[in-house]
C-alpha cells in the first residue's frame, strides 16, 4: 500500500488479524473482502505508534492528516493495481464493526488506527475505488 501524501510506500498488509501482522506492518480483516471483488469494503487496520524498528513504527501515526480527495494505492500479490481516493474520515469506538460492512453500491477501502492520545477510539478513514 502506498499513500504518497503521507510519504508511505509498499506498506504491507497481511492477510490476517495478529500480533505478528501488526508488528511487520497492517493487518487486512480477509472477511472484509479483497480490492478485487466488487461491492467490497477492504478493511485494514494498523498502528498508530507501533513498534521502533519495525514497519509498524508509526506506519498510521498520521492517517488524520488524510482528506477527500487524497489518493491510496493498492497492489496485491499478483501485481494488480488499485487507485482509491479518499471520500471521508469518521471516529467511532473500538467495539463498532458496523464500519466494516459492504456500502451498497461503492467498493471501498477502509484504513484504521486508534486516536490520540488515549486510544479510546478509532479513526477510519474511507476511500473509493476509482
Amino acid at each position: 500500500m502506498t499513500i504518497p501524501k503521507l510519504g508511505l510506500e509498499g506498506v504491507p498488509a497481511f492477510d490476517e488479524v495478529s500480533e505478528e501482522a501488526l508488528t511487520e506492518g497492517t493487518a487486512h480483516i480477509p472477511a472484509t473482502g479483497y480490492p478485487w471483488q466488487e461491492g467490497a469494503n477492504v478493511y485494514v487496520a494498523g498502528h498508530r505508534l507501533g513498534y521502533p524498528g519495525t514497519r509498524s513504527d508509526r506506519v498510521f501515526y498520521d492517517l488524520d492528516l488524510l482528506v477527500p480527495g487524497d489518493e491510496i494505492l493498492v497492489t496485491d500479490s499478483a501485481g494488480g493495481e488499485y487507485r482509491y481516493v479518499v471520500s471521508e474520515q469518521i471516529v467511532v469506538p473500538p467495539d463498532n464493526v458496523e464500519v466494516m460492512n459492504p456500502v451498497e453500491g461503492k467498493s471501498l477501502l477502509s484504513l484504521q488506527t486508534c486516536t490520540l492520545p488515549d486510544y479510546a477510539e478509532r479513526i477510519v478513514v474511507q476511500a473509493e475505488l476509482v
